[in-house]
């Protein structure tokens, strides 16, 4: 789904597959999420992990954590571009639309982590909005110059910023599974 796979060097054997309690396992954990690939397994470990959240580390933490947001969601804002300039027909623009919508959402599952001390779910979610709520507004203002309407419908009714609810949810058992509800692709 957009290419988010990168190359990136070899996790650390020692935590590759342990849920994250310390500062230097955190980062480790932040890079590989940030080059992504591999979002599933280590948004589960990450649900396992905690988080020392003293004075002195809260700041450096918080400041990781929506770095690394930040990173995944100019991935995402590229990728869009990429492939709107691509695209040759109304269902590659859907098809993109879709995608990055799904991207986003899965960076929502990453805002919403029952590890992260409280303050901080509140402030990641806010990111992805206001991101999503931008992009959204850009692509509507660059829509005006197509004379039919036709783009600025078709971006009216697949919005970026809609749905940004996680895509699955983690059982209490620890699987994940797909949320039930109505799901509109075009």
């Amino acid at each position: 789904m957009f290419g988010l796979r990168r190359k990136r060097a070899a996790p650390n054997a020692s935590n590759a597959g342990n849920a994250p309690e310390t500062y230097a396992e955190w980062s480790a954990w932040f890079e590989r999420f940030e080059h992504g690939g591999e979002d599933d397994v280590l948004l589960g470990l990450a649900q396992g992990g905690k988080v020392n959240w003293t004075r002195g580390m809260a700041n450096s933490f918080a400041t990781r954590a929506a770095g690394t947001l930040h990173a995944r969601m100019e991935i995402i804002r590229l990728m869009l571009q990429r492939h709107l300039e691509k695209s040759t027909d109304v269902n590659d623009l859907g098809r993109a639309m879709v995608n990055a919508r799904r991207a986003f959402a899965q960076l929502s599952r990453y805002a919403t982590l029952s590890c992260w001390p409280d303050p901080l779910p509140a402030q990641l979610a806010d990111m992805i909005r206001q991101t999503t709520a931008s992009i959204q507004k850009s692509l509507l203002e660059s829509a005006t110059s197509d004379r039919t309407g036709r783009l600025a419908k078709i971006l009216r009714d697949n919005p970026i910023d809609r749905d940004l609810a996680p895509t699955t949810m983690v059982m209490e058992d620890g699987h994940a599974s797909q949320t039930s509800g109505r799901r509109i692709l075009l």
